[in-house]
C-alpha cells in the first residue's frame, strides 16, 4: 500500500459528508429516512417516498431544493454518505 504524504492530502478534495440512515415503519411512526450532517452535527428525519429508488434518491432530493450539490456517495452498512461541496447547514 502507498503512503499518503502530507502533498498528496493537500490534492484530497474536502467535502460536507452527509449521513442518509432508513427507519422502517413502527406502530406510532411510518417509514422515514434520518439525514444526518456529520460537520455541522444536525439531523431531520423525512418520511420515506415509496415512489423513489431508495433512501439516498429522498434525501438528495431534499437537499437539493436547499441548494446543496452533491459529487458522489458511498455506501456503508445500513448508511449511504452523500458527498456534498456545499459547506452549509442541513437544517
Amino acid at each position: 500500500m502507498k503512503k499518503i504524504t502530507q502533498s498528496a492530502t493537500a490534492t484530497i478534495q474536502n467535502l460536507h459528508a452527509v449521513e442518509v440512515k432508513y427507519f422502517g415503519a413502527t406502530d406510532t411512526n411510518g417509514a422515514r429516512i434520518k439525514i444526518t450532517s456529520y460537520r455541522f452535527e444536525q439531523s431531520f428525519y423525512l418520511p420515506f417516498d415509496y415512489s423513489l429508488n431508495d433512501q439516498s434518491e429522498g434525501a438528495i432530493k431534499e437537499l437539493q431544493k436547499r441548494g446543496f450539490e452533491f459529487i458522489g456517495k458511498a455506501e456503508g452498512k445500513n448508511i449511504t454518505l452523500l458527498l456534498s461541496t456545499t459547506f452549509e447547514p442541513i437544517k
